[in-house]
């Protein structure tokens, strides 16, 4: 279809100005340049951010907690544990990228011995601290766990419990027929309901899976944790030996400084002593040479 001039100069016009929009947003969406940050710097952030992580994973503990009492409750819902298997595995995603950090946080190193001494504490309280969050997790997991295991145990019997088959006369009469279609029905709708009902087992045991291989990863973490906790604590050990061996050199030295100082100034004192007697006697010559020519 051809255009006219005046549309031509309009869609020309709307052209450049969504070029010129482009272009701008683009300008305004460029990332700004963020200065490099010191070790030391990225040390204290990683170290802030583990115990940032450390507060959210005892927060969804505590969420997890309340939401498996309501379990197997009038409060039991789809919803429920809908919500309950996303904050759980969200939970363990976060526990697994907290343990990566910690890992990260122990590849720093310093030249300072103290600094050294100061990091090693600073890593085995975090460790200690995550060590006992996730040892609460994995606990209410455990629990979780449990609860749904007789849940869809209890679900299953139900539905075997309901399950029947229908029998009918060769001649059934009136009364009787009207009494087999009512029966018919009542099992068509029962056959739904166990359908539903075996539905919602096989999503459980879905979500059950999960759960369980989430408890996996976080048992095996625990129980690293349990290893770098003991060989944190002797490696600590022997920073503080080291600190104190430090410590008893620099007094040592100390000591040895004091003494030379001391035996510095005494023999600073005998000079002096000495060039005072030599300019006495040589005082007392002078004036005796001087007193023998008059």
């Amino acid at each position: 279809m051809a255009l006219s001039r005046g549309e031509f100069g309009l869609r020309m016009k709307d052209s450049a100005g969504s070029v010129g929009r482009s272009t701008d947003e683009q300008r305004d969406h460029q990332p700004f340049a963020h200065p490099a940050q010191t070790p030391a710097e990225e040390y204290a952030k990683l170290g802030n951010q583990i115990a940032a992580n450390i507060v959210q994973i005892n927060s969804n503990i505590a969420s997890v907690t309340r939401m498996s009492n309501q379990l197997g409750t009038v409060k039991d819902t789809t919803q429920l544990r809908s919500q309950l298997s996303t904050v759980q595995h969200s939970n363990t995603t976060l526990i697994k990228a907290t343990n990566e950090s910690i890992h990260r946080l122990e590849r720093f190193t310093s030249s300072s011995t103290t600094q050294q001494h100061q990091r090693a504490l600073q890593q085995e309280r975090l460790r200690k601290n995550f060590k006992v969050s996730v040892g609460k997790f994995h606990a209410v997991e455990n629990l979780v766990v449990q609860k749904q295991k007789e849940a869809i145990s209890l679900a299953r019997q139900s539905v075997s419990l309901t399950s029947g088959g229908l029998e009918e006369d060769d001649d059934p009469g009136a009364e009787d027929q009207r009494l087999l279609d009512a029966r018919r029905e009542q099992l068509q709708q029962q056959e739904q309901e166990d359908a539903a009902t075996l539905q919602v087992v096989r999503e459980r045991e879905e979500a059950l899976r999960q759960l369980e291989s989430d408890v996996l990863d976080v048992n095996q973490i625990f129980r690293d944790l349990g290893e770098m906790v003991h060989e944190q604590g002797s490696a600590i050990d022997t920073i503080e030996n080291n600190v104190e061996m430090a410590a008893i050199d620099v007094e040592a030295a100390g000591q040895e400084i004091t003494v030379a100082a001391r035996y510095q100034k005494k023999v600073r004192n005998k000079k002096c002593f000495l060039l005072i007697s030599f300019l006495v006697v040589a005082g007392v010559l002078a004036l005796i040479i001087v007193l023998a020519n008059q």
